[in-house]
């Protein structure tokens, strides 16, 4: 019964107000609602920059704006700053669309900015969105750059709530990635054996996929250069899957546990976002997706890996090792 519980706290705080243990009683119910990544995320100067670059070039006093994924009303509100005429936000989790359109009338922007709590693939042309947009944007990345379904929702938006020539932001990724060898990492991907027992069944718990790493921070070896393993282009309908082979040569010796991977994220032909930033604001940080068995090698051997992507994730298999 958590709309009731938040009811019940926020009627005790406005009560009490003077009261910290009630204070923090609703601060605790809150804090759980969302995922912890919001906080660190509005704290990320670059992302930050970056996006107001873009929308700084792209708005002109007549434009209107469509956003999916408002979050905390942040990026609506730079559109707002830049002079568009409208934005209009959706946003799929209740509370935050309630926390956001708290923050925008704070902020003095009520009268230019509508945020939609909906999906976006529910929101209707000329009712909640009264006219196709002059720029679409977006902010659905994730860790390892590809989010659930953000293709799919993307391109959907683009053609059906945006007008054919709408600017894009962001337009275009990037993944990069390189050989790994990350110790640390390596011995709870997958979880097996620590410290003399066998955890293995509390591996049933760990996130599937890739998992995030701070190479500013976490120590590793890279063991070879960077490749270009994927690219996207959010301008235009992509697959939703896709898959193909790259050679990577190592250039150093010892146990390659995966690929290391993060993205150039560009948000127009002048900005581009590095997630290989060493920033301590970096909130995304970057990726490394493990191998089922780790391989050894020596410089000059050659490492043959599948680059893919499904409705979920980007993925990196390995289909085989050739010494040199």
């Amino acid at each position: 019964r958590s709309e009731d519980s938040r009811a019940l706290l926020r009627q005790a705080v406005e009560r009490f107000p003077e009261n910290e243990e009630l204070q923090f009683a609703l601060r605790l119910h809150m804090s759980g609602m969302i995922p912890a990544w919001h906080i660190p995320m509005i704290n990320d100067a670059e992302r930050n920059a970056a996006y107001e670059a873009a929308l700084k070039r792209a708005v002109r006093p007549d434009s209107v704006v469509f956003e999916v994924g408002t979050g905390s009303g942040l990026v609506a509100m730079m559109a707002a700053r830049a002079g568009a005429r409208m934005v209009v936000t959706c946003e799929a989790v209740p509370i935050l669309a309630e926390v956001a359109k708290e923050t925008v009338a704070r902020n003095g922007y009520s009268d230019r900015i509508k945020v939609v709590s909906k999906r976006s693939t529910q929101v209707k042309l000329g009712e909640d969105l009264p006219e196709r947009a002059d720029i679409f944007v977006s902010e659905l990345i994730n860790v390892g750059m590809l989010a659930p379904n953000m293709l799919p929702i993307i391109q959907h938006a683009r053609v059906n709530l945006c007008k054919p020539e709408a600017r894009v932001i962001p337009e275009a990724a990037v993944v990069w990635g390189a050989l790994i060898q990350c110790d640390h990492l390596a011995r709870i991907n997958p979880v097996k054996r620590v410290d003399g027992f066998d955890m293995s069944a509390f591996d049933v718990f760990r996130t599937p996929g890739y998992s995030q790493i701070d190479l500013a921070a976490d120590p590793h070896q890279m063991l070879s250069d960077r490749f270009r393993a994927l690219d996207f282009d959010f301008r235009v309908a992509m697959k939703d899957t896709d898959l193909h082979a790259l050679a990577v040569t190592a250039n150093a010796s010892g146990t390659c546990h995966g690929i290391a991977f993060w993205f150039d994220l560009v948000l127009d032909e002048q900005t581009v976002y590095r997630s290989e930033s060493r920033s301590r604001t970096n909130h995304w940080k970057q990726a490394v997706h493990f191998f089922s068995d780790p391989v050894s090698v020596k410089p000059g051997d050659r490492l043959d890996i599948a680059a893919g992507y499904d409705t979920t994730r980007i993925f990196f298999n390995l289909l085989g090792a050739h010494p040199r």
